[in-house]
């Protein structure tokens, strides 16, 4: 079961990362905030699923599994948020 449960991460993954590809590059000429934080998002998602799936923290203790979305989330906001509060940020 975890095997196939892995596979099925992998493949999550492989199609996120061909939708961020792909509308990265569509935004290639430049991009606004909530385009760029579109994209952040999806990495983000990838992140949690690579920390919870092949990481181990999916099976570990709770506080260990909550500190690490705490810390994923609040990374995800100041990244994002610097996209609204600095809206050249992404034109760079």
């Amino acid at each position: 079961m975890i095997e196939g449960r892995l596979t099925f991460a992998w493949l999550i993954l492989i199609v996120m990362t061909a939708f961020y590809g792909w509308y990265g590059h569509e935004l290639r000429a430049g991009m606004t905030p909530p385009q760029g934080a579109a994209i952040l998002c999806v990495a983000f998602l990838k992140v949690r699923i690579v920390v919870h799936e092949f990481m181990g923290v999916r099976n570990a203790p709770h506080l260990l599994r909550h500190v690490c979305d705490i810390w994923l989330a609040a990374t995800a906001i100041a990244l994002i948020s610097l996209l609204f509060v600095e809206p050249g940020f992404s034109q760079a």
